[in-house]
């Protein structure tokens, strides 16, 4: 007698077969554009699956590891300039909060109301602010104001408890804003510090 199957199992295989099969199309479709015809697409598939296809399939694996970290590193934030920096921070219910760090200090730009993507970024690797801002530019990003480090805190409070989060995009006194964790006592804090320093790994 077979094993009746869980719904939710048949549509997560559904879904992996669908995955795969999009993705062969896709690449399919990239072929021909590089003027491989039917039977050399074959063959190039044939030729993955032999012993000399290993060192391509290592590459293309760390291709599709490196593009899904990247996804999962991104997270949508609503942001509302039209508060204070006072009820932004507010909005996060931080432990500690630096003193410094104030309207005066970090005025807010603009009233707009919109949705913004914001991704982390983690070298791991001891790097300058010049060189975390120019790896960014590089992928077209730019670094994030105090107002999205708050609303970001707000919206995800649990992530600054695996690493610090670090704004470099609003600067006081050669100071940026970033959210940390300390773990005696149990604290989420939003501190100062300095954008001449190198961030640890």
């Amino acid at each position: 007698m077979s094993k009746r199957k869980n719904p939710n199992q048949v549509a997560a295989v559904v879904s992996a077969m669908w995955i795969l099969f999009s993705l062969v199309s896709e690449l399919v479709k990239h072929l021909r554009k590089l003027g491989c015809s039917t039977i050399e697409i074959g063959e190039n598939f044939y030729a993955l699956a032999q012993d000399e296809g290993q060192d391509a399939l290592k590459q293309i694996a760390r291709i599709i590891a490196d593009t899904g970290q990247k996804a999962r590193s991104i997270y949508s934030v609503a942001i509302d300039c039209t508060m204070s920096l006072a009820d932004m921070i507010a909005l996060g219910q931080y432990d500690l909060i630096n003193p410094d760090i104030t309207a005066e200090h970090f005025p807010v730009e603009g009233k707009e109301k919109t949705n913004v993507a914001m991704r982390l970024f983690h070298f791991d690797k001891i790097m300058t602010t010049t060189e975390v801002q120019a790896e960014m530019d590089k992928e077209g990003w730019k670094s994030a104001s105090i107002w999205h480090l708050l609303f970001f805190g707000a919206k995800y409070p649990k992530l600054q408890k695996q690493f610090p989060i670090i704004a470099l995009g609003s600067v006081w006194r050669d100071l940026v804003a970033y959210l940390s964790w300390f773990d005696i006592p149990c604290e989420r804090r939003l501190r100062l510090d300095g954008v001449g320093l190198d961030w640890d790994d």
